[in-house]
């Protein structure tokens, strides 16, 4: 891990402007929650997901088995099926106040699971992210519809969905969506991939113009 004291400075051979020191960067608080009725959530995997705290989810057995999230986007913890005592063993160091989503769990294992890569409100590309790439992918019209409705999207993110219809009766939901400023590239074009990368960072540090050569 880099020291957060230690001073950045650029080497004699890279020239251009010094790096400012005096900027700090804070992560905004995610605004989302399972009451939200807007942007997509008829597509989600379950359309049922509520908010609750990490504690109601370790006692609501009558629930289980559940999906479990932290929904600050922050990643307390990876999201995971708690389906038997021994699976809290994962979450001993989260506290019982901890916001989560909560949501009935779906079986993608012979899913195909795509990322859709959006630029600025752009669907750019939709790329396979898991699963055997037998399936066809989700038409760039409906991932472009769902762009269209995250209002809060940032410069450079992703949507994740699946069918989990078939062929003939296809019916995509949302997985997850994701910040852009650290996605893999998955097959997106470089120069797209770059531009995604930049346009987000530039929005974290609060560049209004980057140019990419």
């Amino acid at each position: 891990d880099v020291d957060p004291d230690l001073a950045l400075d650029p080497t004699a051979e890279a020239g251009g402007p010094a790096p400012r020191q005096d900027l700090v960067l804070e992560r905004p608080d995610y605004l989302g929650s399972g009451e939200t009725t807007n942007d997509y959530r008829c597509f989600v995997l379950d359309p049922e997901l509520q908010t609750t705290t990490m504690g109601w989810a370790r006692h609501a057995r009558d629930r289980w088995p559940m999906f479990v999230k932290p929904t600050t986007g922050r990643k307390e913890f990876t999201g995971f099926v708690l389906r038997r005592t021994d699976d809290l063993l994962r979450v001993t160091s989260v506290d019982d106040e901890l916001p989560v989503f909560v949501a009935q769990p779906v079986d993608l294992r012979t899913k195909v699971e795509w990322r859709a890569f959006v630029i600025d409100g752009e669907v750019r590309d939709v790329r396979p992210y898991a699963g055997r790439i037998d399936g066809d992918a989700p038409a760039l019209t409906f991932v472009q519809m769902l762009a269209n409705q995250w209002h809060s999207a940032p410069a450079g993110c992703s949507i994740d969905v699946v069918n989990i219809g078939d062929r003939s009766s296809p019916d995509w939901r949302v997985i997850e969506c994701n910040d852009g400023y650290s996605l893999g590239s998955y097959g997106l074009f470089p120069g797209s991939y770059a531009e995604l990368l930049v346009k987000r960072w530039a929005e974290l540090v609060g560049v209004a113009e980057l140019c990419l050569a």
